[in-house]
């Protein structure tokens, strides 16, 4: 690569099918095949210029105490927490241009806490 990118690299994911790729309007997924642009990431971030990419896809080791505490109080059988450990959630990290933080983006929408508060 030239030394006019200043550090942005092109990522491919796991299956090659997809590029993904730093622009002046976010990060683009570009399917290869089709050469169509299937998304955007970081439209919104106020105008950030994201140069270092890395994608990460692969599935996470969760312990099966943890599973169940996520899933809730109620026991759940050994297929069904398999399962739920087993979906993917792909994350997608960049860094900016002049800014000493990193950006995460992935699928998974935020927790949201309870508006009230504590304890009513």
């Amino acid at each position: 690569l030239g030394a006019g990118l200043g550090g942005a690299n092109p990522v491919f994911d796991e299956s090659g099918h997809f590029l993904c790729y730093s622009t002046l309007i976010g990060v683009k997924i570009l399917n290869v095949e089709t050469n169509t642009v299937v998304r955007v990431l970081g439209r919104g971030e106020n105008q950030e210029r994201f140069l270092s990419l890395a994608l990460y896809q692969g599935v996470p080791k969760v312990d099966s105490q943890m599973m169940q505490s996520r899933m809730g109080d109620k026991p759940k059988s050994h297929d069904e927490m398999e399962a739920a450990s087993s979906r993917t959630d792909p994350l997608f990290v960049a860094t900016a241009f002049k800014k000493q933080r990193f950006y995460v983006f992935s699928n998974r929408e935020p927790a949201v806490e309870d508006a009230g508060g504590g304890g009513g």
